[in-house]
Formats: structure tokens, sequence, C-alpha cells
């Protein structure tokens, strides 16, 4: 199995998961807005959330 780095998920997504702005866009429901999650593992998505958890300057866990 593949190890899990920051690196291979920001290389799957295309940018850094830890500074994301999850909170872009209008008020109201968005009918063409895909999650740029979706094609990760399990295992990535608790790696991205162990890791936000871990970093003082983590954009998701400041907002």
């Amino acid at each position: 199995m593949k190890k899990i780095t920051m690196e291979s998920i920001k290389n799957k997504l295309g940018f850094d998961p830890l500074k994301y702005n999850y909170c872009k866009g209008e008020i109201g429901e968005d009918d063409n807005w895909e999650n740029p999650f979706k094609d990760l593992s399990n295992e990535e998505i608790l790696f991205i959330y162990h890791a936000a958890l871990a970093d003082p300057k983590c954009y998701a866990k400041n907002r």
C-alpha cells in the first residue's frame, strides 16, 4: 500500500486542503458544486483531519 503524505494529497487535489476556503460562495444551494474531496480514500480524509487538528494555522479550523 502506498504511504499517504500531505504532498500526495495536495497533488491529487490540486490544492492544499489545510488552506482551502471552505466557506466561499454565495448563500444558498449551488447544484453545480462538486465536492473536491470525492476521489479521496477514507484513509486520506482521516489523514487531512488529523493534520488539520495538529496545524494551528489551518484555515478551516480557524474559521
